[in-house]
């Protein structure tokens, strides 16, 4: 679990990075959600990538009632108590999943992520995740510069 000096960063810089969170076991059911949910885009899904492209920048969202991997993840991980420790919150509600993915070989690059337009009401606490299962490199990370 996170130490209060990464809840107190948050508080203070608005994102974090926490390397680790989730344990092997945890981050395994994701590869399976994002075959199953590639397999089958929902209505709310944009592709970004031409047609003549190599490879494909697909975005979908909303999809955990659908997506037993997903629901899996989101509600029987690390994922909510991070989220509520980091608020200093008793609780945390989701507001809704976003799968990005940007497939090797994509012409086009990833546009960064910005959480702003989903938190822009400072009286409220937002906590966004964003979690990768290949790895990668910092710079290309939504969050590069968050320590």
């Amino acid at each position: 679990m996170i130490d209060e000096a990464t809840v107190t960063r948050f508080q203070r810089d608005g994102a974090v990075c926490i390397s680790r969170l989730f344990p092997p076991d945890e981050l395994a059911v994701l590869p399976a959600g994002l075959d199953e949910n590639l397999a089958q885009l929902s209505p709310r899904a944009k592709i970004a990538s031409g047609a003549d492209d190599p490879g494909r920048f697909v975005e979908d969202f909303c999809n955990w009632q659908d997506n037993a991997h997903y629901r899996r993840f989101i509600f029987d991980s690390a994922l909510p108590e991070t989220a509520g420790r980091l608020m200093r919150s008793a609780t945390a509600r989701l507001y809704h999943d976003h799968m990005p993915t940007h497939e090797s070989g994509t012409q086009p690059p990833t546009p960064r992520q910005q959480a702003q337009p989903h938190d822009n009401d400072p009286e409220r606490q937002n906590a966004s995740y964003w979690t990768s299962v290949d790895t990668v490199e910092r710079e290309s990370t939504p969050y590069p510069w968050a320590g």
